[in-house]
């Protein structure tokens, strides 16, 4: 058997797929369904046993935000109603995506197996690759009725050139790295289609190395004076390396963070480390998520005789930072000491409150005593 079929729209509750091309064949016992429009190219095939997965791959699934942003919507009452949405009849599907796109953003090629359970939905075996970056994971959700429905996801990504990735997704010139692990474990009520990420909870972490964290205003704040202004990476232009100087933002050779969250709230488990080329920055407190703030301390370590006289003019003593600048000349590595700088933010996420709580000096360790 084979029909073929031209509709100009196909509707299916309140998503319609239009302009499409259906190509039904049956033989030998096999049932396969080609489909052609310009939202989604491939092709499904039905499953040879009655417990079977539906095999379907798409050569192309173009999705458009407004398409994306129409997904079912509970209200609160149905999102916590154990039989909101019945899954027991879902079919279990075998699911591989060659190239997806949502709007203007391209994410790659993807993966994953779909199937009901008892008291959900789960998607397993999620596989994908954005750019240079390799993703794996899981998600879904529970249904009962003493806590409602709950979907989670967890999301693992491991690669290099985390800023292509990111470009890829339309949020270019914010942060590139070389070496990217990134970890997420997350929860919240409701389906997946309900996530919000002021309602999160779980666990997210991530270990950069080698990159930069590119400054999206005009404002020189202090990563940025620590990160450009300093002395210490003239070894690195000695090797024709110049890009720390000409781009905006701050270079970094590792950087690492342990988040948990909950309803919302992003606290340091271990604290937020940026270890630089000439300064060492740590960052413990929280980050309000729904309500885009932060209440957090940063402490930045630096050497003094790598950055003065910047050092001294944010230690508060303007007059004295010539005076040093002149006796570091003179003294060279005999002045071997480091200062750490705390600072408090509060507020907005994009521009919050910076005061500086204290700068303390300390002698460096010296590197014969390991010997």
């Amino acid at each position: 058997v084979n029909v073929t079929l031209s509709a100009d729209q196909i509707v299916w509750g309140n998503f319609a797929l239009k302009h499409v091309d259906l190509v039904f064949n049956q033989k030998s016992g096999k049932t396969t369904l080609g489909l052609m429009s310009p939202m989604v190219t491939g092709q499904v095939r039905w499953p040879e046993t009655q417990d079977g997965a539906y095999q379907v791959k798409l050569n192309q699934l173009r999705v458009s935000e407004q398409t994306a942003s129409d997904a079912p919507k509970q209200n609160e009452a149905d999102s916590t109603a154990a039989a909101a949405l019945d899954t027991a009849t879902w079919p279990k599907v075998n699911l591989i995506i060659d190239s997806l796109t949502v709007g203007d953003k391209t994410f790659g090629a993807w993966r994953a197996n779909l199937s009901p359970n008892a008291q959900g939905f789960e998607i397993n075996d999620i596989e994908g690759r954005l750019a240079d970056l390799v993703i794996n994971g899981r998600a879904g959700w529970q249904a009962n009725q003493a806590q409602g429905v709950n979907s989670y996801l967890t999301l693992n990504a491991d690669g290099r050139y985390l800023g292509k990735a990111m470009k890829q997704l339309g949020y270019g010139g914010v942060l590139e790295s070389e070496q990217t692990q990134i970890m997420g474990r997350f929860n919240w009520p409701g389906y997946l289609w309900d996530f919000k990420s002021g309602a999160l909870s779980g666990q997210f972490d991530f270990d950069l190395q080698n990159g930069r964290l590119i400054e999206s205003g005009n404002t020189a704040n202090v990563l940025r004076i620590f990160g450009i202004l300093n002395l210490n990476t003239i070894a690195r232009r000695l090797r024709l390396n110049f890009n720390d100087l000409v781009e905006k933002g701050v270079a970094f050779d590792q950087l690492t963070a342990r988040f948990a969250l909950n309803n919302g709230v992003a606290s340091t488990r271990e604290p937020l480390t940026l270890k630089g080329p000439s300064a060492d920055i740590t960052l413990m407190g929280d980050i309000n998520l729904k309500e885009q703030s932060i209440d957090s301390q940063m402490d930045v370590v630096l050497p003094l005789t790598g950055n003065l006289p910047i050092a001294a003019l944010l230690l508060g003593a303007p007059q004295v930072a010539g005076a040093v600048f002149i006796i570091d000349k003179l003294i060279g590595d005999k002045l071997e000491k480091v200062t750490t700088l705390r600072y408090e933010l509060k507020g907005p996420l994009d521009e919050p409150e910076i005061n500086v709580l204290k700068g303390q000096q300390e002698k460096a360790p010296d590197p014969l005593n390991d010997l």
